[in-house]
């Protein structure tokens, strides 16, 4: 699936969702959300290219004050996301030590466990 329409997928689902909605989404096939990331990566990639330094400075949300500029929010996008992969990468070493250990958590202590 193309980067254009992975991004309008997730701008469906970004913003204004319920618990319950977001329980709903369910994915089976992890190679899914590996191409997701990948997708939203390079669309993020080539959002940034077309920016200039003045773009970044552009006041985009007025409603806080100080304003939020594009650099900033863009800067709050990415630590989201930083946060967003490593509660994965946390929840999956969990995973992955209980199903080695027989279902006791034996090895399941922070750094621990890495996704290849």
């Amino acid at each position: 699936m193309p980067a254009s329409t992975w991004a309008s997928w997730a701008i469906q689902w970004a913003d204004g969702h319920t618990a319950e909605q977001a329980r709903a989404v369910v994915v089976e096939d992890a190679a899914l959300l590996v191409e997701y990331l990948g997708a939203a990566t390079a669309a993020l990639s080539e959002y940034i290219a077309g920016l200039s330094e003045a773009d970044l400075d552009d006041a985009i949300d007025t409603s806080w004050t100080p304003h939020v500029t594009r650099g900033v929010r863009l800067v709050s996008m990415i630590d989201d996301a930083a946060q967003h992969v490593g509660q994965a990468a946390y929840a999956a070493g969990i995973l992955a030590s209980v199903a080695g250990s027989g279902g006791r958590r034996s090895g399941c202590q922070y750094g621990q466990n890495r996704l290849a």
